[in-house]
């Protein structure tokens, strides 16, 4: 088994970063948690700066640029627990977090454009796994994100639920 910290050091001869770009995209969902303090053991005691990320999906129908308060705000909402979450567990001298709250189409594309722009090392992102025209998935975010991502993608999968493990015979 690789740890988190150790899959992140340097190997011999390889350049050394000064600081690792991470993207974390946040939902407000209960993979959230796991995520974040993944994010903390991966950056215990090394420089990083980590952009927390919440889109908000605006449809088809709708102008991209559309007000959309009560979704703008379950996302500041969401972006400020997670931001005290992580100030709180990490070292503010070597690590520094910031906020984007996105508006999109798609997340997934949204995902992947912000880590572009930053320059991402890394995105870390939380999957639950859900049933969609019979078969289990864990959605076109993660999807797109895993095929068009410029840099790393870690995801972290919470565990089966009991839905899906009571259904599964195992031989």
């Amino acid at each position: 088994m690789v740890s988190f910290r150790s899959s992140f050091r340097p190997r011999a001869g390889e350049r050394v970063l000064t600081s690792r770009r991470f993207v974390v995209p946040v939902s407000g969902g209960s993979v959230d948690q796991r995520l974040l303090e993944s994010l903390s053991k991966i950056c215990f005691r090394q420089a990083a700066d980590i952009t927390l990320v919440y889109v908000v999906e605006v449809e088809q129908s709708m102008p991209l640029d559309a007000e959309l308060p009560e979704e703008v705000n379950r996302g500041e909402a969401v972006l400020r627990q997670a931001e005290d979450l992580l100030r709180h567990d990490l070292d503010p001298g070597t690590v520094r977090v910031y906020a984007e709250l996105l508006q999109a189409r798609t997340a997934g594309a949204a995902i992947v454009d912000e880590a572009t722009d930053r320059n991402a090392d890394v995105i870390l992102l939380g999957a639950t796994l859900r049933r969609q025209f019979g078969r289990l998935t864990v959605g076109d975010t993660v999807d797109h994100v895993l095929k068009f991502a410029p840099c790393e993608v870690i995801v972290i999968r919470q565990a089966l639920p009991d839905w899906i493990t009571e259904s599964m015979e195992w031989s």
